[in-house]
């Protein structure tokens, strides 16, 4: 505002002494209208004028024009007179006339009415006495009280009464208007403060009768009638009985603000309404006026949800209001709530919610706490009236125990820890499963508890119906079903038969054609995005969408749904696959049309990325048209991240899957051969590779040959028989060039440098692996790059050349954690403990060896994880410690011997006395 007159007079230029102010002040008072200087003399200086008052007025107007010439605002001569023109909206006089004016005209007027008022700062003109000022002071002032009175009338129609009091408590004091005192009166009657309101009439009677001789008009008469007829309400009491049984839950308990709005969201059974009466109990002594509870059916399975204008009749019900006096529609019942509500501190719990429309009309005034349980997000609750989110999730297995504890007695369930260890798998963490699984061992004390875990694990659902609807676990989980239409619900079903523990928002579009359905069904808390752009569905849900599907959907649209999943997974991971490894698409079958465009990987960590987070679902495919093309195609991966157990599984299944004969059996037998190899299962993988490469040799498949001569030579090194593998190398090196891929020659050659060394040829191992080495520099190819250090590593060491050795071992190990490739990485320590224990250097060798062992456990090397034991047991002989020395050598010889492996024979002459050694024969046994 660039003039302020409602107040000290304020102005964004100085306009001199106070003569000159007065003259500004007349022409602001009467912008944008001429007034005459007989006019103008007459608000300056009253009856008291100076001697030449024109001759002052020309002066004070000639330098208040060239000061407020640069403001837009001017001041210009108009018939006998003179005349400020200027937007009045700047003159915070006008503008509070203005918003007054348009608050008489419009529905929404509070607003306006508080923004006229904020606009006064103090009493105007106070510095003036001439008698013109004075009215004009008077007039303003009553226009004020006018507003206020006008906006305490509007305060009380929506709830805003104490800021009425507050008001007016103090004014009141000296004031006889009656206007002003039934606005009071009504606001302390309206705040339960009854006495209060018939105290403050009778001091207003009082002072109408002394000081004016008169009695109360009509509206306080009315008021005080009203007052003494009314009935004090008790605060409503009703709340449920507290959950006897609450365990856990103390973050969200803690989570939940003692104002404003919550809404407590998840699935059905996560104990919503558990959480929020525990919470409702533990706080009603911050609630003195009440609390109200209603249950709003949402999801209820004996009937319809309450509708709205029924819920909030029950509000009203329980908040006093007379039958007669609640109103016939929605948005006045609303109003009527608000009302009665005001400024009260109240609890309403509005429990099992459908829908954020359900809940709009049943919200209180802002002085009460609202707490919401719902199946749905309610996002417009949270979006559009700030409600603070409380999102339950399923308990840990701590807490679950802890659950059946306080129902069962800890002595109970301390005597069968597998038994309940089973009970809490099977129930993950879903409260209400809990409840029921308690309920029926409860009701059967003498049972075992491991017969009710048999029960669950064979009888599905059906062991979790409690047999009355609050406790048929299937009862609640169709309360939510049947809340979907028809498209969302075959979605639900469809997710409810896809493999592995997630779905990515793509995969879900895939197989249920649509995307829509997912953010429906995650809003409906029967699927949860539990990481950006993945869903998943908690375990008794799904095997609930599993069990419709079956019912509901034929066979040929399941089929078909899944159908199309798999081939996108398939072409999917061999897209991921060509990205991370380009260079060896040969080793994978053919791409073949999607079903639809797969993903897109920027580059090979996004490749990685995608094939780390999809392997779980991966591996849980079943069709067996598409088990062989999976196990060929994400084979390396596998083999790679060392998932080689998972790896056996797909493998096998990929074995199962394909006709004896084909080449897409010698595949499927060479990548189980392999993953049987590292697992140290040499007989097993002998068995596969062998009539791997008689189909390779058959079909004409090189690199299915040279993979099975691989495996081969491996094997026969592992049985000590060096020479044979040696020329298997040579033969493997031979179809690898044949076969035209030079990564695959690559690959060869470092496997052939590698009989070199055992044989300790060392020159020719070093030639075969400089080569391979010149391949992965010529390709970028990191994977081979590091498997060729860590051999060169072990030859250079095997020569003395230790400098050279670790050099080439450290970039060995940057490559194996780099690429994530943990059987590198126990292969490389080893390397680094046996050349540490070469170079005497016994306290490196044993961190080394630690660290192989460490990782070789992790993933079931077998082979890696007794070189390791031996390291060990060598550098324990060294340091002195006898006792460590021994248990690391009798473990190594047990496994060695299980692997009948040529290094037992190491392993056993370490299991005796100390006897001396250089640390070098470990590998070479």
């Amino acid at each position: 505002m660039d003039f302020r007159l409602l107040g000290e007079f304020e102005a964004p230029v100085d306009v001199g002494h106070a003569r000159q102010r007065d003259v500004l002040v007349a022409l602001l008072v009467s912008v944008n209208q001429a007034v005459s200087l007989d006019q103008l003399a007459d608000r300056v200086w009253g009856d008291r004028l100076p001697s030449s008052p024109r001759d002052s007025l020309y002066s004070y107007l000639s330098r208040l024009r060239t000061a407020l010439a640069s403001h837009d605002v001017s001041i210009r001569r108009q018939g006998g007179g003179y005349l400020l023109e200027a937007d009045p909206t700047n003159i915070d006089l006008h503008r509070f006339e203005h918003l007054v004016e348009r608050a008489h005209t419009v529905e929404h007027a509070l607003p306006l009415l508080d923004e006229a008022l904020a606009l006064w700062r103090g009493v105007p003109f106070t510095w003036a006495d001439s008698p013109w000022f004075a009215e004009v002071r008077e007039s303003l002032e009553r226009r004020r009280l006018a507003a206020e009175l006008d906006r305490n009338d509007l305060r009380l129609k929506v709830g805003r009464h104490l800021e009425v009091i507050d008001d007016l408590t103090a004014r009141i004091a000296d004031s006889v208007d009656e206007r002003m005192a039934a606005q009071l009166i009504l606001a302390l009657h309206l705040d339960g403060r009854h006495a209060d309101a018939l105290r403050r009439y009778e001091e207003v009677r009082a002072k109408l009768a002394e000081e004016l001789g008169t009695d109360p008009g009509p509206r306080l008469k009315e008021l005080h009638q009203r007052i003494l007829a009314a009935d004090t309400p008790v605060a409503p009491r009703q709340l449920p009985a507290a959950p006897i049984a609450f365990t856990g839950r103390t973050a969200e308990l803690d989570a939940v603000p003692k104002s404003g709005i919550s809404v407590i969201t998840g699935g059905g059974g996560l104990g919503k309404t558990w959480l929020a009466l525990r919470w409702a109990h533990d706080n009603a002594a911050h609630f003195p006026d009440g609390q109200l509870y209603l249950n709003l059916r949402g999801f209820d399975p004996a009937g319809e949800p309450l509708d709205p204008a029924t819920a909030v009749r029950g509000l009203l019900d329980a908040l006093g209001v007379a039958p007669a006096a609640v109103p016939a529609g929605l948005d006045s019942r609303a109003a009527l709530l608000r009302s009665m509500t005001a400024g009260r501190r109240m609890l309403i719990v509005l429990d099992n919610a459908r829908e954020t429309t359900q809940v709009l009309p049943l919200l209180p005034s802002g002085s009460c706490t609202v707490l919401v349980t719902s199946r749905s997000q309610l996002t417009g609750l949270v979006t559009g009236h700030a409600a603070h989110p409380i999102t339950l999730r399923t308990l840990d297995d701590t807490i679950g125990r802890e659950l059946l504890a306080r129902r069962l007695g800890s002595a109970r369930v301390a005597a069968e820890p597998d038994a309940i260890q089973e009970i809490l798998r099977y129930c993950a963490g879903l409260p209400l499963a809990l409840s029921v699984v308690a309920a029926r061992a409860a009701l059967q004390p003498g049972f075992p508890l491991h017969a009710l875990a048999t029960e669950l694990a064979e009888s599905g659902l059906d062991a979790l119906d409690g047999g009355e609807l609050p406790s048929s676990l299937r009862a609640v989980f169709a309360c939510s079903y049947r809340a979907l239409d028809e498209d969302v619900a075959r979605a639900f079903r469809l997710l409810g038969i896809a493999p592995g523990p997630d779905i990515a928002a793509k995969s879900a579009t895939v197989l249920i054609g649509g995307s829509s359905p997912i953010r429906a069904l995650t809003a409906a808390n029967l699927l949860e995005e539990h990481a950006p752009g993945r869903f998943r569905m908690h375990d008794l849900v799904r095997r609930y969408a599993a069990e419709l599907a079956g019912r509901t959907d034929t066979a040929a649209d399941r089929d078909a749904a899944l159908t199309r999943l798999f081939d996108y997974y398939v072409h999917a991971a061999a897209v991921a696959m060509d990205c991370w490894a380009p260079q060896e698409t040969y080793r994978r079958p053919p791409l073949r049309n999607p079903v639809e465009p797969p993903p897109a990987f920027a580059d090979q960590q996004r490749a990685a990325d995608w094939l780390d987070t999809e392997t779980p679902v991966l591996l849980a495919i079943s069709s067996p048209s598409h088990l062989s093309r999976l196990s060929t195609t994400i084979f390396r991966f596998l083999d790679t991240r060392a998932r080689f157990h998972e790896a056996l599984d797909l493998h096998t299944k990929a074995v199962a899957a394909t006709e004896p004969g084909e080449v897409a059996h010698g595949w499927a037998l060479s990548c189980r051969g392999y993953t049987l190899y590292r697992l140290g299962r040499y007989e097993e993988a002998l068995a596969d590779a062998e009539p791997a490469r008689l189909l390779g040799k058959q079909h004409e498949d090189d690199v299915l040959e040279n993979s099975a001569l691989s495996a081969l030579s491996q094997l026969n090194e592992r049985r000590g028989r060096l020479e044979e593998a040696l020329a298997l190398a040579r033969e493997g090196l031979a179809v690898a060039r044949r076969s035209g891929h030079e990564l695959l020659e690559g690959i060869a050659l470092n496997n052939l440098g590698f009989h070199h060394e055992t044989l300790g040829q060392y020159t020719e191992a070093a030639e075969c692996l400089d080569r391979s080495g010149a391949i992965a520099l010529r390709l970028g190819n990191g994977g081979l790059g590091g498997i060729v250090l860590c051999e060169l590593g072990h030859v250079h060491a095997r020569q003395g050349r230790f400098d050279e050795a670790v050099a080439a071992l450290r970039q060995s190990l940057d490559f194996a954690r780099l690429l994530r490739n943990p059987g590198l990485e126990a292969e490389v320590c080893n390397e680094f403990g046996e050349t540490t224990a070469a170079m005497s250097d016994w306290d490196r060798s044993l961190e080394y060896h630690g660290k192989a062992l460490k990782v070789a456990r992790e993933i079931g090397y077998r082979h890696e994880e007794g070189r390791a034991l031996l390291g060990l047991a060598q550098a324990h002989q060294r340091l002195g410690d006898l006792s460590r020395q021994h248990s690391n050598a009798e473990q190594a010889l047990a496994l060695f011997t299980a692997l009948e492996a040529p290094e037992a024979g190491l392993a056993r002459s370490l299991t005796g006395p100390a006897s001396p050694s250089d640390g070098r024969d470990i590998r070479a046994g």
